[in-house]
């Protein structure tokens, strides 16, 4: 049987944001800063989009291997959908 627990919360941690290394961590970062600059969207806001996106994708996942790439895509999507909701409401 497959049983998934609630992650642990320490200082705003998840037990499985505590679980990634140092070098998935900057990859992350380096993702997010090319988002960020290539959509015209503020850092935070890519970094929260991200962070959103790679929780639920990693809450399914079986193979984590194309995690990193998959989330880049759909925040870019995601973001994309944000600009485009912003040209139709203005």
């Amino acid at each position: 049987m497959n049983y998934k627990r609630a992650p642990a919360r320490v200082a705003g941690l998840t037990e499985d944001s505590m679980n990634h290394s140092e070098s998935e961590t900057a990859k992350h970062e380096r993702a997010i800063a090319a988002i960020a600059q290539s959509t015209a969207h503020p850092v935070e806001e890519v970094r929260s989009v991200f962070s959103k996106e790679y929780a639920r994708l990693e809450a399914s996942a079986k193979v984590r291997t194309h995690l990193s790439a998959l989330t880049t895509s759909n925040v870019r999507a995601i973001l994309r959908g944000h600009a485009a909701a912003k040209k139709r409401a203005a």
